[in-house]
């Protein structure tokens, strides 16, 4: 049974051009994973509605990651290097949406 505690940092592996090839918030196979996925994302006219309408796949069902319902469909999902994080960091629990909520009242009063 999956539940909000198992939620950890979410790890990307990447071929040599930039095209995630795994999510996964275990270990990725081969060893250290090749960034951590901070959740932006920007899609092709048409796109978004493409992926929202995409059966659930095996590997979402396992991880709860709904990246992998794209790969798992054949989408390609290009990466981009973010050198420094200034943000709150994931919103992946109810804490982090505290946090976020503590972080965005000093940012914005």
């Amino acid at each position: 049974q999956f539940r909000v505690k198992d939620f950890g940092p979410l790890t990307v592996a990447m071929d040599a051009h930039g095209k995630a090839l795994a999510f996964s918030r275990s270990p990725i196979s081969g060893g250290t994973p090749d960034g951590i996925h901070i959740g932006m994302y920007g899609f092709a006219p048409g796109m978004l509605a493409h992926c929202a309408g995409l059966p659930e796949g095996r590997l979402e069902k396992q991880e709860k990651l709904e990246q992998l319902r794209w790969l798992e469909a054949g989408v390609e999902i290009g990466t981009v290097a973010v050198l420094e994080a200034t943000g709150p960091g994931p919103v992946d629990t109810p804490e982090d949406l505290e946090h976020l909520r503590r972080w965005h009242a000093v940012h914005n009063p």
